[in-house]
């Protein structure tokens, strides 16, 4: 059973794992973030007190209303941390894949 002692490890190791099959498939890396990590554990908790295992919380909650309540901004091509008013502007302007290509991110973030 995983303890706090060892959590920080096998949150590395799960991104390292899913960053693996990310490169295998041609993908760029996942990034920590401490809002995304947040958010997850939270359900987690949430999960494990609450006796279930879904992506939807029995208040109904989802990944990305979660992902927004962590002041997370994400689309399928570009995800960044409101405040970042460039990124959005970029997002609004020229559209999520063309943004990424553009602002030459090196990974999207990842929470654990």
């Amino acid at each position: 059973m995983p303890s706090d002692e060892d959590l920080a490890r096998i949150r590395a190791a799960t991104l390292c794992l899913v960053n693996g099959e990310r490169e295998a498939h041609g993908e760029s890396p996942l990034q920590p973030n401490g809002r995304l990590e947040t958010a997850a554990q939270r359900h987690s908790e949430e999960m494990s007190l609450g006796d279930y295992f879904e992506h939807r919380s029995l208040r109904g909650g989802t990944p990305l209303s979660r992902i927004r309540a962590a002041g997370y901004v994400y689309s399928s091509q570009v995800g960044f941390e409101v405040g970042d008013e460039d990124a959005v502007r970029r997002e609004a302007i020229i559209g999520a894949g063309e943004a990424f290509r553009r602002c030459g991110k090196t990974g999207r973030d990842g929470g654990g």
